[in-house]
C-alpha cells in the first residue's frame, strides 16, 4: 500500500471510530466532540509533532559553512538512498541523531553539535549513510502518531508505554531499525568490525544519553539509554543490533 493511502486509511478508520465510540458514550455531543479530537490529531500528526519535539531540543537548521564536509556528503548520498530532498539540523541538547520524514523522498535528519567533530572523515562517511538509511526505512506516519501520544499522554506515558512499546513490535519498526544498520554497512562498504565499531561508539557519547526526548525517541536512530524493555519505544539494544551487523556477539 502507498504512503499517502496508508495515511488517509489511517485517519479515516480512526475518525470512525472516535465517532463511534463519541456517539456511544454521549450521543450527539459526543459525536461532536470525537470529531474535534480527530480533527486535532490529524493536524497534530501531520503539522505539530516535528515543531514540538525541535522546540524541546532547541534544534537549528544547518547553515552557511560546512568547514567538516559532513552536509555536502549527506546532499551528495542521498539519492542512493530514494530521497530527493534532506534537510540537515543540529542541536546541543543531549540527543541520539533523529530522523523524521516529510514524504517518501524527503526528511529532515537532525545531529549533536559535538557528534561532527569526534569522528574521523571516513566516519563522518559513515554517519551520512548511516542516517540516510534510517531516514529511508523509517515509516512516514507511524513514529509521528506515536510521537504525538507520547507527548500527549506526558503524565500517563508510564500506562501507556507497554502498550505502545508492543504495538511498534507489531508494526515492526525493531525490524526497520536493523533493516537501516545493514544497508549503511552494505552501502558505505565498510566491514562488520567496522560497523559494529562505529554503532558502539556513537552509542557511548555522553551527549547522545538522554533520558527521555519527549516524544522524540520514535525518531531515534540509537537505543535510548536507560529504558526499560517496556519503556524502550521499539529501539533494540545494542547488543542486538552488534549481533545484526557482525554475525556473532562482541
Amino acid at each position: 500500500m502507498r504512503t499517502l493511502t496508508q495515511v488517509w486509511v489511517f485517519f479515516v478508520s480512526l475518525t470512525l471510530f472516535l465517532l463511534l465510540a463519541g456517539f456511544h458514550l454521549a450521543g450527539r455531543r459526543g459525536l461532536l466532540l470525537a470529531f474535534l479530537i480527530s480533527l486535532a490529531l490529524i493536524y497534530a500528526t501531520l503539522h505539530r509533532g516535528l515543531a514540538l519535539f525541535k522546540k524541546h531540543l532547541n534544534v537549528k537548521e544547518w547553515d552557511g559553512n560546512d568547514p567538516t564536509g559532513f552536509a555536502n556528503t549527506v546532499q551528495s548520498l542521498k539519492k542512493e538512498y530514494n530521497l530527493s530532498q534532506v534537510m540537515i539540523h543540529f542541536t546541543s541538547s543531549p540527543s541520539p541523531p533523529l530522523v523524521w520524514k516529510n514524504s517518501p523522498m524527503e526528511g529532515h535528519v537532525m545531529v549533536h553539535l559535538e557528534l561532527i567533530e569526534h569522528l574521523n572523515p571516513s566516519e563522518r562517511k559513515l554517519l551520512a549513510h548511516f542516517l540516510l538509511a534510517h531516514l529511508n526505512e523509517r515509516s512516514f506516519l507511524m513514529p509521528r502518531v506515536l510521537s504525538i501520544f507520547e507527548q500527549g499522554f506526558w503524565g500517563l506515558n508510564h500506562v501507556f508505554a507497554p502498550f505502545v512499546t508492543l504495538f511498534t513490535f507489531i508494526m515492526r519498526i525493531p525490524y526497520q531499525l536493523l533493516r537501516a544498520d545493514l544497508r549503511a554497512m552494505q552501502n558505505s562498504q565498510v566491514s562488520v568490525f567496522e560497523m559494529g565499531y562505529f554503532l558502539n561508539k556513537l552509542h557511548q557519547f555522553q551527549f547522545h544519553k538522554t533520558k527521555s526526548l519527549k516524544g522524540g525517541e520514535f525518531f531515534s536512530t540509537l537505543t535510548i539509554t536507560n529504558q526499560s524493555h517496556w519503556r524502550s519505544h521499539g529501539l533494540p539494544n545494542l547488543k542486538k543490533r552488534l549481533i545484526n551487523v557482525m554475525g556473532f556477539e562482541p
